[in-house]
């Protein structure tokens, strides 16, 4: 008996340290540069900012609902820095995995440690200073008051002329938190944390949803109408929960912005799912989960995370509708976006957890000493598993299996972020509007505000659609829209990123621009200036290995090498992606690029065999599966180009490239309305594209449509009169016309 509480207290430790050593990652995401300037800014100005002022493009109002994670988030790092933004998260993400700890001593040991450990592995990709970590633990804090009120509720139900003594041994014995005396007042408190939490996290929403829930899943199991909640005897139990319900859904308005932030949650519900603009849908961590590709030891621990906590609900005395309908309620959330695979994680870890403290007793077909030794087994196999998760964590090995950017550490990963370039802008005073990648917006931003505004940067939401469909169009796609952008936001200077897959295009593009020209180039940073500007000194940093970790190595290197293919000095790019393939065999983004090299040089069974390795080391990327595309319909065969597209696309639902070579693909095979279909739906994304509509329009001239050929030809010539190939396919269809008209 001793030596298994023994055992139990070193599985406690070591998950404990396993989340501890999960924490300790460097900065390496990029939305909490603003985050700190916004802190920055509300601290300075004693408001919260109703207009923003980071950027000269915003057009939407600011409704900043993290304004007040944003004050402490910048309080910590002006007290300690890095470390200090570290304490932060601990403190926040500790009291969520604490509290799962203290329920599970409470529940089964087994099934309890086990989901903490599934949970570590899918929500470590979310260890990011974010504000979302505290919808975690507003979740989670909800969860736990609400199951703590209502065993106060069954504990009065049967315990009218017991004794007092009794009675509170009892309740410290049920389970949750021992609030003997104070359950049903505790209940009161949610509509305190719910004012916390509106001006937290954008997910406060689900603050009254949770409430809900328990109060629809009450009325359900005690057969009551919603009248009898006010008029029956059998009401009094529910009535506290409908109040606290009408308070915390009040509560939502105690903010800054009033109405306008009780509403803000609906409008990042447009975020995700099919209902969210083409360019939402772009981005990684919005897309459905199904159809992610994630790291392998994420997904399986999700799949398994899923399978146990349904199952739990079978296994409780007692079915709790209002827990599974909040069961339900996550899942469903963390299906529809990657990034809230971790809330589910939490909320189901703990339902589970609770769930199998109610649990029946079940007769195992096994005797007394089996199960024992089982579970001494199985204790031995989490101290080792969390042991050897966390020598691989401190060693970033983990991170590299997983495909991750993250690295072990207090601090950032400076080799993602333009720090060089940025202080190559200010000693070169480039003065007047920038356009930078969106992605290092908010480190602009935290380095050059006030002397300089972004162009855009992670807070999507007060750019509007109009405005990131221009941005969207103009990085996929700079041939056609670059100038119109530069144009339109009288465009001085340029900041991009070759880590960026925001950048590739525009890189590309203004290289081969002679209005533009390069200036600045090293591992986190490129700039470009107008040609005019004869004064600027460029700057030009040879890529310096020595000065990297082993792992920023392979970032600088790919880097340089992502720069060289993309001003077409292939040969340079080459060598690098070998020399990144020598160092780390396992490289996908290397054989990625390193198969677009060889396409480049007409190399293709080299490119082909890149494209291969790629998709043997991680299927998740889209890219390699394109590639493969193109090489198959470069020799014809039609049936294994349509395969492979598709497959590019299961990945990445929104790729132009491989939208368009699908649509061709159709031509070629004489799918015509199938091609015809792929060109609508890309139109639809992108309306102003006169490409799109000048391939749709040689889409029907092939099919024999030619009245709507011509009609498809005149708006290309309606967006871009200059445009010489739609001028010749209107020519040549309003020929074919005329000649069927003379035939007639």
């Amino acid at each position: 008996m001793k030596s298994s509480k023994v055992y139990k207290t070193i599985v406690y430790l070591m998950l404990g340290l396993t989340a501890l050593l999960f924490l300790i990652a460097k900065i390496h995401e990029d939305d909490i540069w603003f985050h700190l300037s916004a802190g920055k800014y509300i601290l300075k100005n004693f408001s919260v900012p109703y207009l923003d002022s980071f950027s000269y493009t915003a057009v939407n109002p600011y409704i900043d609902s993290h304004w007040f994670y944003q004050i402490i988030l910048y309080v910590f790092y002006s007290i300690a820095g890095f470390f200090g933004i570290f304490l932060y998260q601990l403190l926040v993400i500790g009291a969520i995995f604490y509290i799962l700890f203290k329920l599970g001593k409470k529940s089964n040991f087994y099934i309890s440690t086990f989901c903490i450990f599934l949970t570590l592995i899918i929500a470590n990709q979310r260890f990011m200073m974010r504000p979302e970590m505290f919808s975690y633990l507003f979740a989670i804090l909800y969860i736990v008051i609400l199951e703590s009120f209502q065993k106060q509720i069954s504990f009065d139900c049967h315990c009218e002329g017991r004794s007092p003594v009794a009675i509170s041994r009892d309740c410290s014995r049920s389970g949750i938190f021992d609030f003997t005396g104070v359950r049903k007042r505790i209940l009161y408190l949610l509509p305190i944390l719910q004012i916390f939490w509106t001006n937290t996290h954008g997910f406060f929403v689900f603050g009254p949803i949770i409430i809900g829930c328990y109060f629809i899943g009450e009325l359900i199991q005690q057969k009551l109408l919603f009248l009898h909640v006010i008029t029956s005897p059998k009401g009094v139990a529910i009535r506290p929960i409908l109040l606290s319900l009408i308070l915390s859904t009040l509560a939502c308005f105690v903010n800054p912005y009033g109405y306008k932030l009780a509403l803000y949650p609906f409008l990042l519900a447009g975020e995700v799912g099919t209902i969210a603009s083409p360019y939402f849908k772009s981005v990684s961590e919005l897309a459905p989960t199904l159809i992610t590709g994630i790291g392998s030891f994420y997904k399986s621990a999700f799949a398994i995370l899923i399978i146990i906590s349904f199952l739990s609900f079978f296994v409780c005395k007692k079915f709790s509708l209002a827990r599974f309908m909040v069961y339900i309620l996550f899942l469903y959330v963390g299906f529809i976006a990657v990034r809230n695979t971790a809330f589910f994680a939490f909320v189901s870890a703990l339902i589970t957890i609770v769930n199998f403290e109610e649990m029946k007793i079940l007769q195992l077909p096994i005797d007394d000493k089996a199960q024992k030794n089982l579970g001494y087994i199985y204790m031995v196999f989490v101290i080792f598993l969390s042991a050897f998760l966390s020598f691989n964590i401190t060693t970033n090995k983990y991170y590299r299996h997983e495909k991750s950017v993250q690295q072990f550490g207090i601090g950032k990963i400076g080799i993602l972020y333009p720090t060089g370039a940025i202080e190559f802008i200010k000693s070169s005073n480039l003065q007047g509007n920038v356009f930078n990648d969106a992605i290092p917006g908010g480190y602009f931003v935290w380095n050059c505000y006030p002397e300089r505004k972004v162009f855009a940067d992670g807070r999507l939401e007060i750019y509007g659609e109009k405005f990131l469909a221009e941005y969207k169009s103009v990085t996929d796609n700079p041939d056609i829209y670059w100038q119109r952008i530069a144009d339109k936001y009288k465009i001085d200077y340029v900041l991009l990123q070759a880590l960026s897959p925001h950048s590739k295009n525009l890189i590309k593009h203004l290289y081969k621009n002679n209005l533009w020209k390069l200036v600045y180039v090293d591992e986190g940073g490129i700039v470009f200036v107008k040609s005019d500007l004869k004064k600027i000194k460029p700057m030009f940093n040879e890529l310096n290995l020595d000065r990297y970790s082993e792992y920023d190595k392979l970032l600088a290197m790919i880097s340089y090498a992502n720069f060289f293919f993309y001003t077409e000095q292939y040969e340079k790019a080459r060598l690098l992606y070998i020399k990144v393939l020598e160092s780390e065999p396992n490289s996908v983004e290397a054989y990625i690029n390193l198969g677009a090299v060889f396409m480049a040089e007409k190399k293709y069974n080299d490119a082909m065999n890149c494209y291969r390795l790629s998709i043997k080391n991680s299927s998740k990327y889209a890219e390699p599966f394109l590639g493969l595309a193109v090489i198959y319909l470069n020799r014809k065969n039609y049936v294994a180009a349509l395969e492979s597209v598709g497959f590019a696309l299961r990945r990445k639902p929104v790729y132009p490239e491989a939208q368009f070579l699908l649509s061709y693909i159709y031509q070629k095979s004489g799918q015509f309305k199938n091609a015809i279909n792929v060109y609508k739906e890309m139109i639809s994304m992108n309306p102003a594209d006169e490409k799109l509509y000048d391939s749709l329009g040689t889409a029907y001239y092939l099919k024999g449509d030619y009245s709507e050929a011509l009609t498809q030809f005149k708006k290309a010539l309606e967006i871009n009169p200059q445009y010489n190939e739609a001028k010749h396919h209107f020519d040549v269809c309003s020929d074919k016309i005329k000649e069927i008209e003379r035939g007639k």
